[in-house]
């Protein structure tokens, strides 16, 4: 399966495609769901807005996806559509049997009018013999326009060498120079690529924008559905994020050696990484939002960078920034799961969301059977104003979220030792070590009373 997202006005949607199990080959269909990504349904299960498309079922069948094996493969192309070698002639049947060193292709069995030899079938190599010039980013995306499946896979320009610069660890290697190209867009139908650059590209990119100008267009031109769907560049994102943490203001406030992005969010080892955007007002397209902590890990604030081209900008938390470990605890206590006993409950990773006047921590709850489907239990909201927990965003108002207790405040111990204790039966163990550290805080800090601490009541503290 693969996921993408997609911008529908202040909506995000998720894009997933499966590949089906009719049978071995690699043409077979892919299923594809659009899916509401702010709500659930009562029981916690997916929204889908929109009918299931089967691509390849009811139009063509696939022949490029990021699964195909390596290796060449012949498939039947009687529309003339797919950018391969036609295998109709001899003299192209041997040249491809002596380049691939296969001679069955020149004389085995006739092959069937309309076959087409495709040398790369694999979305990688794809890529990657008609753009060598470029890094790809690490996962590729769906996305549907009309009847046709597509395939989006970021792109980088990146060098292990360039002046006055410090190396960062990205994409597997130590980079210099990283910067984004643009977006590969592949027709999985066809296997036509493309790339879809960024409006003011570097000269790298430029030079090679002059010397293949048919591989190369606008944004603009792409399919409708296509565009929506484009992320803005995350390696880039997180590179510009580190170097901002890194060299940034002098407003936030602590040497630079320390600043750096937040390592932990919470999530349960199973739900940890990736990438959520968000749907921002007045900026376009989709949006990433990176936190960045000081030397006393305190949030300082979050990059955001949004749309294709990832333009970033710094937003600052608020005057006293909340701590980041007490943001974690604090989400944790108002959950409205956290009481539970119940060791298939697994949280995901907290998201930052700025708002008009502050920043917003979010974070979802699942409960997930050992070989069913994953359901959405709980949503929880911290911001200055107070936090709040409901089945879904949209099950949480404004007018619900109840007072916090002053920021940097530690939680109640009682729900770390809930906590900690479903972490255990879970056999979650960094989980389990997380918990265990914020309790010990928890215990040693003067404000922790454990018959009762004043505000504890407004977040549902589990009672033991």
């Amino acid at each position: 399966a693969a996921a993408g997202w997609e911008r529908r006005g202040d909506e995000v949607h998720a894009v997933v495609a499966q590949r089906g199990f009719l049978d071995e080959s690699d043409t077979t269909p892919w299923s594809v769901v659009h899916v509401a990504a702010w709500t659930a349904d009562a029981g916690g299960n997916p929204l889908t807005s929109e009918r299931e498309f089967i691509a390849g079922r009811d139009v063509v069948r696939p022949v490029i996806d990021p699964d195909s094996s390596p290796g060449y493969r012949v498939v039947l192309d009687p529309s003339g559509l797919v950018r391969g070698a036609p295998a109709t002639t001899f003299a192209t049947r041997i040249a491809h049997a002596w380049a691939l060193q296969n001679f069955r292709l020149a004389f085995g069995r006739q092959p069937s009018p309309g076959a087409t030899i495709l040398v790369r079938p694999g979305l990688t190599a794809r890529i990657a013999g008609v753009a060598p010039f470029f890094v790809q980013g690490t996962a590729a995306r769906p996305a549907i326009s009309g009847d046709t499946l597509y395939w989006i896979v970021d792109l980088y320009t990146s060098s292990a060498t360039y002046p006055l610069s410090e190396p960062l660890m990205l994409r597997g290697a130590q980079r210099r120079y990283f910067h984004p190209a643009g977006h590969a867009v592949v027709n999985s139908a066809t296997g036509l690529v493309r790339v879809a650059g960024v409006g003011d590209p570097e000269p790298p990119v430029r030079s090679w924008i002059e010397r293949f100008p048919e591989l190369f267009v606008d944004v603009d031109e792409l399919p409708e559905g296509i565009r929506e769907g484009l992320l803005p560049h995350p390696e880039a994102a997180r590179a510009r994020a580190i170097a901002f943490a890194r060299f940034g203001p002098t407003a936030l406030d602590a040497p630079p050696t320390r600043r750096h992005l937040a390592l932990e969010h919470g999530a349960d080892s199973v739900l940890a990484g990736g990438y959520t955007p968000i749907a921002l007002a007045g900026r376009p397209g989709l949006s990433l939002a990176l936190p960045v902590v000081d030397t006393r890990d305190r949030v300082a604030g979050i990059v955001v960078a949004s749309g294709p081209d990832a333009a970033t900008r710094w937003i600052p938390a608020d005057t006293v920034g909340r701590v980041w470990a007490g943001v974690l605890d604090a989400l944790r206590v108002a959950d409205s799961t956290a009481g539970t006993r119940d060791a298939r409950a697994m949280r995901g990773p907290v998201r930052v969301v700025p708002l008009p006047d502050a920043l917003a921590y979010v974070q979802p709850t699942y409960l997930w059977p050992g070989r069913g489907q994953p359901t959405l239990a709980s949503v929880t909201v911290l911001t200055s104003a107070g936090a709040a927990s409901g089945r879904s965003l949209v099950g949480i108002g404004r007018g619900a979220l109840s007072s916090l207790p002053e920021s940097g405040a530690p939680p109640d111990p009682r729900a770390l030792y809930l906590r900690m204790r479903a972490a255990l039966q879970r056999g979650d163990w960094p989980a389990f070590g997380a918990a265990f550290d914020s309790l010990g805080r928890a215990l040693t800090s003067d404000a922790a009373k454990l018959p009762g601490r004043p505000g504890m009541d407004s977040l549902r503290a589990p009672q033991p």
